[in-house]
């Protein structure tokens, strides 16, 4: 699949292709002063940071862009704040696999959801701690019959494998294991493999191999702990010796490391980050952070933690008779 195919998959029921469309929740007298393809993207940033407090949501255009996700992608498209807000910029040209661009799309997925049908919000929430299910799927020779799995790692870190029936991984791109998920609401289930479970530990192994050995005592390199970690002891080093190498500086740091942050602090320090926060702001904001209790989810040494799955989808061919 291309980026164009996927900006196509996005804009048709986001927005029906309407570049200048925003969430339908925002009033009129709060709507952007001027159409959105004639704005730049520092302009379309500021209007989305003055309603932010005000609506739950401040999507925009084609495929429905929340400010977290453009402050995130917009320079990784090779793009600045004077360009354009429209179609020929290439806004999602870059890297959309990102941490940010994938809660933000999921977090759309969900919204959409339930907005569809208000009966799923609760109907979610009673489900029993780990479920799974098995879905009909085409398989082919990047995309075979497998499982997807998601879990919370043992450093608090989401996280989703796709796992084939050798147990071999095929794709690192969360993304893809998101979509690979989908489902409309008359999708019926199948009767699942009978290698599911074995195929789901696969995974769990596969992904907790994968944060030990590239995100270390601070998670994944993409996540704001590994950001914000590697950020303050660069910022230790560069003021060692002067008036804000504290003592308060080093036990944030000490915490960052040893345990996982909070879900207020991730969102805080992930916002802050994109906005392009100086070192010595970031320290003081975790430090503040710290003294106030948000900052990290600090637990005994010896209880440990243990990663959880939360679910699981199973694709495989309809082997039913007919």
């Amino acid at each position: 699949m291309t980026v164009q195919d996927l900006q196509d998959f996005i804009a048709k029921p986001e927005s029906g292709g309407d570049f200048n469309i925003v969430w339908g929740g925002i009033k009129t007298k709060h709507h952007p002063p001027k159409p959105l393809v004639k704005m730049t993207i520092g302009e379309v940033l500021d209007w989305q940071d003055s309603i932010d407090r005000l609506y739950m949501s401040e999507a925009s255009g084609a495929w429905q862009i929340m400010e977290d996700t453009l402050r995130g992608v917009y320079e990784a498209a090779g793009l600045t704040k004077a360009d354009l807000y429209n179609e020929k910029t290439g806004i999602l040209d870059g890297d959309v696999d990102t941490e940010v661009d994938l809660a933000s799309y999921a977090f759309q997925i969900w919204k959409n959801a339930i907005e569809a049908d208000p009966s799923l919000q609760k109907a979610v929430a009673e489900l029993p701690d780990v479920v799974y299910s098995t879905k009909t799927h085409t398989p082919s020779e990047d995309e075979p019959e497998g499982v997807l799995v998601y879990m919370r790692t043992a450093e608090d870190n989401d996280a989703l494998a796709w796992i084939d029936r050798d147990g071999n991984s095929i794709t690192e791109s969360q993304l893809a294991v998101l979509r690979a998920a989908e489902c409309s609401p008359d999708t019926s289930a199948l009767p699942h493999d009978e290698r599911h479970h074995e195929m789901v530990a696969k995974g769990v192994e596969l992904i907790s191999s994968q944060e030990e050995s590239v995100g270390g005592g601070s998670g994944r390199p993409s996540g704001a702990r590994f950001r914000t970690y590697e950020r303050l002891k660069r910022y230790a080093e560069e003021v060692k010796g002067q008036l804000f190498d504290t003592d308060s500086l080093h036990r944030a740091i000490e915490e960052i490391y040893r345990h996982p942050l909070r879900e207020s602090a991730k969102d805080t320090l992930n916002r802050q980050l994109r906005s392009g926060i100086s070192d010595d702001a970031l320290a003081g904001l975790v430090i503040a952070l710290r003294d106030e209790g948000r900052l990290c989810l600090v637990q005994e040494e010896e209880e440990g933690r243990e990663p959880r799955i939360i679910c699981s989808m199973g694709l495989s061919v309809d082997r039913r008779e007919d």
